[in-house]
This record gives structure tokens, C-alpha cells and sequence, in this order.
């Protein structure tokens, strides 16, 4: 470690000692941290020169060790790791819960920060986003926004003193800041999304330089540091380090996808299954700035984007069982983000008019359940594969507008479509009771849906107990299947749109990006359906949705609004 500055007093050092700043866990938590961060953080941040890192960290004093290691930069990475460890390594680490786990170890990088033991430029940037990394819940998204709105501050100061000159070593410093740059985008998006707020930066307003695969070391690491670290095989083959880096690209250029998207002018958070809870105002201004684009264009560029990274979004993970907890997870990630973003394009396009045309309502809401259908998809698989872990809260929160549009077609008239609304539900029930010891909100969760279920259970019983007959078209009378909320019911005749293949190579896929855009009819820019009687900004509609965010506050309130669907 760097020694203790000299100029610190002795109240702060009194309070690092109280807040254990200096304490570190034993060499064997130590690896399972570093292994858990590798596979966890870096295949997504990658701001560190990680090679170079390893070698500090594991190189005894004896061998003679060249470079000093921040004491807040480890302390982050122990902070940010023990997130997604299990409960016997939080055991071995010395406490009870994970919770307890992640409060301590986090205040120990906090204490460093609040008594500025650290004054490099580059590890108080590194530091502050594996904070925000540590600090992200789904409860509390603005605790984790702080610290990356940090982040950006000491990333303009370094700007501005010209801390970014490209120096000599395998990668120049001005490589590793664009990844720490790309870092602060992509965290800063994920969480702008989660906490309602306005984004700091803009990839349209800055200059700084996409990644390329030169901007990363790759390369076969030492044997200090494979022994060290025998779990991960991606140490010693140059060809999984560039499939990390090329997933890595691809969600980047996904978020500078999404930045364009969330800043059109006619992109809503307010309607259909992503309203946010106590909204006043379908126009709030939570962007500092809007664009001039329209709800295709972002589409289309969302469409461009797929096409530049099919392979990842169009087919199910190839990956062999060592590399499958990474890479699987990275693109089933990659599949449910693009899918969401498709999700909310669609919402706003049926919210631009209130205006009932005849024409249009059929193809939109398909794709509106394709694409609720594809992110479902993409959670269970990483449950069945339990890959959930490698999710981070600020994307395991889409699947709740997700399930909210299953909630809607449970009521469906059409039993099929009833039937698999109802299995799908289900499922989603099961990933947030998997999350349960994570996050305290996936209890709320599982509560709100699971009562949701029991009330259409219960009307269901009901309805045929009662006898409401029809009349079919063979003059039998038959049972008539509940019919509460038909905004999004669709009849799909004999084929189920819901039916997917396996690990998401499904037609839901292929509805939804292979057959995006009518490419022979150019005259014609409506990517989506001209909007119908559908209507998510009035009525029950609107207020009956919820997002999985601070779902504990409004949960008395979405289940109310759950009482008018089942009357």
C-alpha cells in the first residue's frame, strides 16, 4: 500500500481507526473478492489496467514489488465485490449477513474519502465508481447516483488539469481514462433510469473517442497471478479477454443508443408499465436537455445497433460451462437491456395519441408483449442457470414493467394467450423470490404480484361458479373467460406469441428485430403502428403501473389500483 500521507491529522486518523479503514480481509478472501470483482465488475468497467493491478496486489513484500497500491482503491474493490459473493464467503469474511457486509466494508471507503486520504485524480475516479458500484440498491438508487455524479466531478478536474496525456506502457493513461470515461456514461445511464434523474454527460455533447479492442491489454497474464487465480481461465486465453472486450463495446454503444432515447421529446417514463409512481405531469422535465428526434429514429438506431451486434442479441449464449458465468450473462444482459429499450419505444408511441384509429393497435401491442415476453425470457434463463448474481439492480428492475404487461394479459380473452400470461407471471414471481436475500425489495415485489395472481385466481373461480355463460358458434353454451382490461389484449388465433425456443431464440426475437424495419418501404417512416384506442396516459391505465423502484413506498397504491383491474 501507499503510505499514509503526511500531512493527515490525527482526528482523521483517529476516525479511519474507528471506521476499520485499514483493516484488510486475509489472503484468501482476498482472491475470492479479486475473482469475484474480475468477473462481476471488469467485464463491464474495466478501469483499471488490470494486469498491472493483479501484479500489485499479490506480490509479496519480498518479491520486491515496484508499484504502490492505493489503500482507497483496494477498499473499493473489496466493497464492490462483496456485493455479488455468496453467503459462505460473506462467513469467511466475518459477518452475518451480506448487508452487514456490504455496510462495512462500504464506510471504510467512505472514511477514506471524507478525510481525502486519496488525492490521485485516476483512483479517486476508479474509487468512486466501484462506490456506486457497492452502494447500488433498488430501494435507494439516488444513494449510488451520488457517488458517480462524484466521479464525473473528478474526471472534469483531471480533464481540466490535463491529467490525460497519453504517456508511455503497453496502454497509454489517455486509453484507460476513455474506459474509466465510458465507465462513468454507462453507470451514470443505468442509474438515471433507476432514480428518475436527469443525466450528467451526453455522448452528443462530448468528444470523447469510442473504444476500440486497442484500447485493452490483451494478453496472457503471469503465472503470479494465474496460480493466484486459478478459477478464471480467461487469465490465460487472449481469446476470451477479447470476447469480454467486444461484449464490453457492444454495451456501450447500447447505452449511447439509449442516451439518445431517453432524451427525445416525445419519450415518456410517465406511461404503460414504466410509469414511475406519484407522477403529476406526462412531460416532467427529468432530462437537463431533449432532442429534436423522434420516436422511429431512436428505433432505428436501436435497430442499427442490433444489426452491428446480432450475434449477441439474436442467438442464445454458445459458451462453454467455464465461461459461461460471464460471457452467458453479459449477453442475456445485453438481450434484456435492448428488449426494455424496445419496450419503452413502443409504450411511447401508443401514448402520443388519444385519437382511436382503426388501424395499427394489433402490430404494436404484439411487439409490445414480444418484447415483455424477451426480457422475461432472458430472466429465467439466467435463474435457471443461476446467473442472476451477475446482474446488477439497476437492470434486474426491468423486469417489473415486463411482468406488469403479463399482469394485463392474464385478462385476456383469449385462453391461450390467458394460460401463458399466467405461467409467465408466475416465472417472473420466482426470479424476484430468488433475489429475496439481495434486495428486500424483491420481497415487496413477489407480495404485489403474487396478491395480483391470487385476485385473478379468485375471479377466475368465480366467473365459472356463477355460471356466465356464451354462446359458441355451434350453439353450445360455454364459460366466458374474464375480461377486465382489454388495452392490451391481443388475439393471436392459433399461433402463440408467447411460444419461444429455447434460451431465447424464440419468433418473439425474431418479431421483434429481425422483422423491425420494412426496409423496401421507404416512404414510409412509422416504424410502429399508428397509435389507436389504446390509451396508457388516461385513466386506470396510467396510475394502475408501477416500476420495481421504491416499490415499498407505493405498494399499498398499486395494490389498490390491482383491485379496479379485478373490479
Amino acid at each position: 500500500m501507499k503510505p499514509v500521507p503526511p500531512t493527515l491529522s490525527r482526528d482523521k486518523l483517529q476516525y479511519l481507526m474507528a471506521n476499520h479503514a485499514f483493516n484488510v480481509p486475509n489472503d484468501a478472501a482476498v482472491k475470492v473478492l479479486l475473482a469475484t470483482y474480475i468477473d462481476h465488475i471488469h467485464s463491464v468497467f474495466p478501469i483499471f489496467h488490470l494486469r498491472s493491478l493483479l501484479e500489485t496486489i499479490l506480490t509479496t513484500p519480498h518479491q520486491g514489488c515496484r508499484r504502490d497500491l492505493s489503500l482507497m482503491v483496494f477498499q473499493a474493490i473489496m466493497a464492490a465485490a462483496v456485493v455479488f459473493v455468496g453467503p459462505d464467503v460473506v462467513r469467511q469474511l466475518g459477518w452475518p449477513t451480506r448487508n452487514a457486509a456490504r455496510k462495512a466494508l462500504f464506510e471504510r471507503v467512505k472514511a477514506l474519502y471524507d478525510t481525502n486520504y486519496e488525492t490521485d485524480r485516476q483512483s479517486l475516479c476508479q474509487s468512486l465508481i466501484l462506490m456506486s458500484i457497492a452502494k447500488e440498491d433498488p430501494e435507494k438508487p439516488e444513494d449510488s447516483r451520488a457517488w458517480v455524479d462524484l466521479a464525473w466531478l473528478h474526471l472534469e478536474c483531471a480533464q481540466s488539469q490535463a491529467c490525460l496525456r497519453d504517456g508511455p506502457g503497453p496502454i497509454p493513461p489517455s486509453a484507460l481514462w476513455r474506459r474509466i470515461w465510458w465507465a462513468c456514461y454507462v453507470q451514470d445511464h443505468r442509474l438515471a433510469i433507476a432514480c428518475k434523474k436527469s443525466v450528467v454527460r451526453s455522448f452528443t455533447t462530448n468528444d470523447s473517442v469510442k473504444l476500440k479492442l486497442d484500447d485493452f491489454d490483451i494478453r496472457c497474464y503471469p503465472s503470479l497471478v494465474t496460480e493466484a487465480l486459478p478459477s478464471l481461465s480467461l487469465l490465460q486465453r487472449t481469446d476470451l479477454q477479447e470476447e469480454y472486450t467486444r461484449l464490453c463495446l457492444a454495451n456501450n454503444e447500447l447505452y449511447a443508443c439509449l442516451d439518445s432515447t431517453l432524451a427525445c421529446d416525445q419519450m415518456s417514463l410517465h406511461s404503460g408499465p414504466w410509469a414511475y409512481p406519484g407522477t403529476k405531469s406526462p412531460r416532467d422535465r427529468w432530462f437537463q436537455t431533449r432532442s429534436s428526434g423522434t420516436v422511429n429514429q431512436c428505433a432505428r438506431q436501436l435497430h442499427g445497433w442490433v444489426q452491428s451486434y446480432a450475434p449477441y442479441v439474436m442467438s442464445p449464449p454458445q459458451h462453454t460451462e467455464t465461461t459461461i458465468n460471464v460471457l452467458s450473462a453479459r449477453q442475456i444482459e445485453l438481450q434484456i437491456i435492448s428488449a426494455s429499450a424496445l419496450s419503452l419505444l413502443i409504450c411511447s408511441q401508443l401514448s402520443q395519441s388519444a385519437q382511436p384509429v382503426e388501424f395499427g393497435v394489433h402490430e404494436s401491442t404484439i411487439k409490445l408483449i414480444h418484447a415483455a415476453t424477451e426480457v422475461t425470457e432472458g430472466f429465467l434463463f439466467l435463474r435457471r442457470h443461476r446467473l442472476l448474481s451477475y446482474v446488477s439492480a439497476s437492470v434486474l428492475q426491468l423486469l417489473m414493467p415486463a411482468a406488469l404487461v403479463h399482469l394485463r394479459q392474464c385478462y385476456t380473452e383469449v385462453p391461450s394467450v390467458r394460460e401463458n400470461s399466467v405461467s409467465l407471471l408466475r416465472q417472473c414471481i420466482k426470479v424476484f423470490a430468488s433475489l429475496e436475500d439481495t434486495y428486500s425489495s424483491a420481497r415487496s415485489s413477489c407480495l404485489v404480484l403474487e396478491q395480483a395472481l391470487d385476485r385473478l385466481m379468485a375471479h377466475i373461480s368465480k366467473t365459472v361458479s356463477h355460471g356466465d355463460y356464451t354462446t359458441s358458434e355451434d350453439g353450445r353454451r360455454q364459460h366466458s373467460p374474464p375480461c377486465l382490461s382489454t388495452d392490451l389484449e391481443v388475439d393471436c388465433g392459433s399461433e402463440n406469441p408467447y411460444k419461444g425456443a429455447q434460451q431465447l431464440r424464440s419468433p418473439s426475437a425474431s418479431a421483434v428485430f429481425e422483422a423491425f424495419l420494412d426496409s423496401e418501404d421507404e416512404a414510409n417512416d412509422t416504424l410502429f403502428a399508428t397509435p389507436g384506442t389504446v390509451d396508457f396516459d388516461s385513466g386506470v391505465q396510467d396510475s394502475s403501473y408501477s416500476s420495481y423502484v421504491n416499490l415499498r413506498d407505493v405498494e399499498q397504491d398499486l395494490l389498490y389500483q390491482l383491485t379496479l383491474f379485478s373490479g
